[in-house]
């Protein structure tokens, strides 16, 4: 099952159209501005804006929805409102190409005939959507779409959440994910805690199995300091390695499972 969220919607419409017509070159202006192919591309009334502050489509707009589509299946209504937070659009220009290998545009905003939806035929579950549906979704009232997701997920494997909000980490999400036996995958860097006191203050939630990421704190800083070049340790991490070396062997003591993934951007360098 694949769900896109904003730039999720966008990257799976250049992947397909590169897909479907063996054209490598199909991308967005936001990535290149001289593709010869933008199926994702800033609105004809703002190419000629050269200051592009406060030019974002923002808050909620109306959606209308295919009859017998996926998406209308799940919202169980044609007619849906969801929030916005982007400035790239679908390129209509190709949209009677997609549809013919296809791709099914399933909710568009009719006012401005802008694409919200899009699915691909006959597949079990690939829906990718403009708008952000996590911004009404709510503990005791997932979102449609989520539900959708998560029930299309085959039940022989093992799911662990990621979550970038330190807010999230206490007793009421631990529990939520041993009761859904999901677990929970620990992030070293991007402003999260240090997974060291995490471990130690919820060691008693972690069971079967964890995953480790180590992705550092500023991607940006990092590429710039790199030059790109990814061959060598630009930003050692030695003082907090030993705590996470140790947190892996206790878990390994404990019959855990270990998932352990370096980013590139967490020392500058991401040796196997």
């Amino acid at each position: 099952p694949y769900l896109g969220l904003c730039l999720g919607m966008q990257v799976m419409t250049i992947e397909l159209t590169r897909t479907i017509t063996g054209d490598e070159t199909a991308n967005s202006t936001e990535f290149d501005l001289s593709t010869p192919h933008p199926v994702i591309a800033l609105m004809p009334e703002q190419h000629d804006i050269a200051d592009m502050g406060g030019t974002m489509r923002l808050g909620a707009y109306p959606c209308s929805l295919v009859k017998g589509t996926h998406a209308a299946g799940l919202y169980g209504r044609q007619q849906i409102s969801e929030r916005h937070r982007h400035r790239y659009e679908f390129n209509n220009a190709y949209r009677k190409e997609l549809e013919k290998q296809g791709l099914v545009f399933s909710g568009v905003y009719a006012k401005k005939n802008l694409v919200e939806i899009i699915e691909l035929k006959d597949h079990p579950f690939f829906i990718a959507v403009q708008f952000h549906p996590e911004f009404q979704s709510k503990p005791d009232r997932c979102h449609p779409l989520f539900n959708g997701f998560i029930s299309a997920c085959p039940r022989n494997y093992k799911y662990a959440v990621e979550t970038r909000n330190p807010n999230y980490l206490n007793d009421r999400y631990f529990e939520f994910l041993n009761n859904h036996k999901l677990y929970h995958v620990f992030v070293q860097g991007y402003y999260m805690p240090a997974i060291s006191e995490i471990y130690k203050k919820y060691p008693g939630y972690i069971r079967d199995l964890a995953v480790i990421r180590l992705m550092g704190s500023d991607r940006s800083g990092i590429e710039d300091r790199a030059g790109n070049k990814w061959n060598a340790i630009i930003d050692p991490k030695d003082k907090e390695l030993p705590d996470i070396v140790a947190i892996i062997r206790a878990l390994e003591e404990r019959k855990i499972k270990v998932y352990v993934n370096v980013n590139n951007h967490y020392e500058g360098s991401a040796p196997l």
